[in-house]
């Protein structure tokens, strides 16, 4: 079991993250973009809603250029003028449970981790 957990997906993007985090206390998620993620100067990325509602995402850097709600999460673009190309997303999880994190990359395919949270 991991502590500060690295997830590699296919087209060369890192998500770092706390495996296991306290309620009520902040926390930083991490993607790390790789080259094929960027298209046209863009990052497309879904993430699911308990990124939002059970991890508590107070604040992403840097903020997208847009963000659309829908199927069960948000939908973010953002501008991407160098590579690598990072995002985070400031938590701070209002309650314990175990939330299931759904990351999608435009073209890619979904990423899944597991996060539990305690009192």
């Amino acid at each position: 079991m991991c502590l500060g957990c690295l997830v590699k997906t296919t087209d060369g993007t890192v998500i770092q993250y706390e495996r296991i985090e306290r309620s009520a206390t902040p926390s930083i998620l991490s993607i790390r973009f790789g080259e094929d993620a960027i298209r046209d100067g863009k990052i497309r990325l879904w993430a699911g809603e308990s990124l939002l509602k059970g991890l508590g995402a107070q604040r992403i850097i840097p903020q997208p250029e847009s963000s659309v709600i829908g199927e069960g999460g948000v939908f973010y673009t953002f501008a991407a003028t160098a590579v690598p190309a990072t995002i985070e997303f400031q938590l701070q999880p209002p309650a314990p449970g175990l939330y299931r994190l759904r990351f999608q990359i435009a073209g890619s395919k979904p990423v899944t981790a597991r996060v539990f949270v305690m009192p």
